[in-house]
């Protein structure tokens, strides 16, 4: 049910029924933006969570890095890079269809870190 609720969040025009999805879990990973101008409703939502935020931007959103429990910058522009070291990580030990497998095996991490600033350290 989860699952599709997510789904059919993330196909609505508004964020609104995205951030009220999110509540209920124990982890949040809020990437891409600054919550403090680009939604203040969202980062009040952070606020509030009681949910462990792991947050990732190109700069600092002091109004957010203090209820983070990890925050790390990346490059600007890096946000596929981001996500596909990210998407790598979550599903080392899930079966995939083959084209999803073939695309990580191919992947080239040690390019996407070192152009994203995000290192294995911060995917760990």
């Amino acid at each position: 049910m989860v699952k599709k609720q997510f789904i059919e969040a993330l196909n609505q025009p508004s964020g609104e029924h995205f951030a009220f999805t999110c509540k209920g879990f124990d982890l949040i990973m809020c990437v891409g933006t600054l919550p403090s101008r680009h939604d203040t409703r969202l980062l009040e939502d952070l606020r509030v969570s009681e949910a462990k935020i792991v947050y990732l931007f190109t700069m600092e959103d002091s109004a957010l890095v203090e209820k983070s429990a990890f925050f790390s910058r990346y490059e600007v522009g890096a946000e596929e890079g981001v996500l596909a070291l990210l998407a790598k990580s979550f599903l080392l030990h899930v079966t995939l269809p083959e084209a999803i497998k073939n695309y990580f095996e191919e992947l080239d991490e040690g390019y996407i870190s070192a152009e994203s600033n995000v290192g294995e350290e911060e995917i760990e």
